[in-house]
């Protein structure tokens, strides 16, 4: 579990996640958090979540999860998981 932790889910922080943060989350900071501030709840709900769903998810559906899906759970399931696998569950079998 700590392999996978410190290895494949750190690959996954830095690229996937990373993107996120830098694009849908950015425009969510400086644009919904400032119509919270500025105006209300209600313009979060109705304005800024919509355009969160719409456009902010789709994109992250079709760019950062597809890149998830095609190179870094790929990565996972040929090298994290097998090292799980033969170590860490033999670990879990002799501690447990």
């Amino acid at each position: 579990m700590h392999f996978l932790t410190a290895r494949s889910l750190d690959f996954l922080a830095t690229r996937s996640l990373d993107f996120l943060a830098t694009r849908s989350l950015h425009f969510l900071t400086a644009r919904s958090l400032h119509s919270l501030t500025a105006r209300s709840l209600d313009f979060l709900a109705t304005r800024s979540l919509h355009f969160l769903t719409a456009r902010s998810l789709d994109f992250l559906a079709t760019r950062s999860l597809h890149f998830l899906t095609a190179r870094s759970l790929d990565f996972l399931a040929t090298r994290s998981l097998h090292f799980l696998t033969t170590r860490r569950l033999d670990f879990l079998a002799r501690s447990g």
